[in-house]
């Protein structure tokens, strides 16, 4: 079973990295495939615009009765793409100017031949190009702002809109050698050209990606969120599935020890042969293991009734030394077993609490008991004092015993958990004391802490509300 979920976390490990890997790499290549699209568009608006110019400049200087504002008007015509409009405004210039042809101003090609052998020089107006321009950017959607030059073989501005070097450091576009169609027609290679440069373009790609990347600011998080979450949840599983063997294999061993020395005790006294002194101790002896195992017994149903939320707190008055002084006389086998001593102070001496005095019992009971049971010193030493601070009421049970690990402070209250004692078994136990000692403090509205130091002792504190 562990092998198999070590193997699906390794597969969910990889299939997250890849997932992961594969969306990045998508999103890369989508933002290279905007950057090679803008550039493209971008050429081939400048393409556009130069044509759109030159056909204004050809027909302003071919008929001096058509005014600047109607050969732009035709340019932007021509930028927008209506090849029927361009017809059409064509048309009318013919027969308002008397072009014998208007066919003949139908193609980029006989336009730019008309005059011009250059497709820019230096003579060209740049405010004219940037409007002409926008135009046919706006066309494509490309709305932020561009600076333009003239440049030569590509690389070395003429002239610019902006400095030449503040220009230079701005993403360009530049079309000086032209062999493309427009218009049906093939336009000749030229040297000098015209660049349109772009600042923050980043910013444009990503704002076009604005939504792809959202959905992917939120999944991924979230996808890494959800696979953390299994896998923290497999690796508790396994750990409780581990601990709870272990609980299993223990409470097996702790029912069948006093259910077999009871049973044995029960065969010794119904020997006939046996004397009464014997019979008493042999009773003592079963009985004993039969109390043993109503105590395991009730541990167990008392969890499994927390885990329901079935128990019920009595509200009683309880004087607090005469409860400490009850636990310890059921204790005394234990104490006289390990030679160990208890001090106990109580302030004020008739200090009164409110609570359920079975349970509130069987915390302190739990708390000495494994204060001795996990005590290898010669001569193992409890300390419990009580007392009366403000609204509360303050129990500390100090011992001198073995102490826990650091790394096991907080687990010592989790259900099934006992802290390792390396290849030493020699303590029973089944690692449900003190989640059920947890459990009835947070029922009575307190807390409980514990403090270590290895080999030092423990220090467990309660603090419990005076009502």
């Amino acid at each position: 079973m562990f092998r198999k979920l070590n193997f699906l976390i390794v597969l969910a490990s990889v299939s997250v990295t890849l997932i992961i890997g594969f969306q990045l790499f998508w999103l890369i290549s989508l933002y290279k495939e905007q950057k090679d699209r803008f550039r493209t568009d971008v050429k081939n608006s400048l393409i556009e615009t130069v044509v759109a110019n030159k056909l204004s400049a050809t027909l302003m200087n071919d008929k001096a009765g058509i005014s600047k504002t109607i050969s732009d008007k035709l340019a932007k015509t021509i930028l927008t793409g209506d090849k029927e409009k361009f017809k059409k405004d064509i048309k009318s210039l013919s027969k308002q100017y008397g072009y014998g042809d208007s066919n003949s101003l139908d193609t980029a090609t006989v336009v730019v031949q008309i005059n011009e052998k250059e497709l820019v020089n230096e003579g060209d107006d740049l405010s004219h190009f940037k409007k002409l321009m926008n135009v046919a950017l706006n066309k494509r959607d490309i709305d932020i702002p561009f600076e333009m030059a003239i440049v030569k073989d590509s690389t070395e501005v003429i002239k610019s809109s902006v400095a030449a070097g503040q220009f230079n450091k701005m993403f360009k576009v530049t079309v000086s050698e032209l062999n493309t169609h427009l218009f049906g027609t093939q336009l000749p290679t030229q040297q000098t050209g015209i660049a349109a440069g772009f600042e923050n373009v980043a910013f444009f790609f990503l704002r076009k990606m604005m939504w792809l990347l959202i959905l992917t600011a939120i999944l991924i998080p979230l996808f890494i969120y959800s696979y953390v979450q299994v896998i923290v949840t497999f690796s508790r599983q396994k750990k409780m599935a581990e601990i709870r063997n272990d609980f299993i294999n223990n409470m097996t061993h702790e029912l069948k020890t006093p259910i077999s020395s009871a049973s044995v005790a029960m065969q010794l006294i119904a020997d006939r042969n046996i004397t009464d002194t014997a019979k008493e101790e042999y009773l003592g002896i079963a009985k004993s293991e039969l109390n043993r195992l109503n105590t395991l017994v009730e541990k167990v149903l008392n969890m499994a009734a927390f885990d329901k939320n079935e128990i019920r707190i009595a509200d009683e008055s309880i004087p607090v030394k005469p409860l400490i002084t009850e636990v310890i006389n059921s204790l005394k086998p234990v104490i006289e077993t390990k030679r160990g001593s208890i001090q106990v102070e109580v302030i004020p001496d008739n200090l009164i609490l409110q609570g359920d005095h079975v349970h509130l019992k069987n915390v302190l009971y739990n708390l000495i008991d494994n204060a001795f049971k996990y005590n290898d010193k010669p001569e193992p030493s409890i300390s419990i004092n009580a007392k009366e601070e403000a609204e509360r009421i303050v129990l500390e049970v100090a011992d001198n015993g073995n102490g826990i690990q650091p790394e096991y402070i907080d687990k010592v209250f989790d259900k099934f958990f006992r802290v390792p004692q390396g290849d030493m078994h020699n303590v029973k136990g089944y690692g449900l004391g003190l989640s059920y000692v947890k459990a009835i403090i947070e029922l009575h509205g307190g807390t409980i802490t514990a403090t270590s130091a290895l080999n030092e002792g423990s220090i467990f504190t309660i603090v419990l509300p005076k009502s």
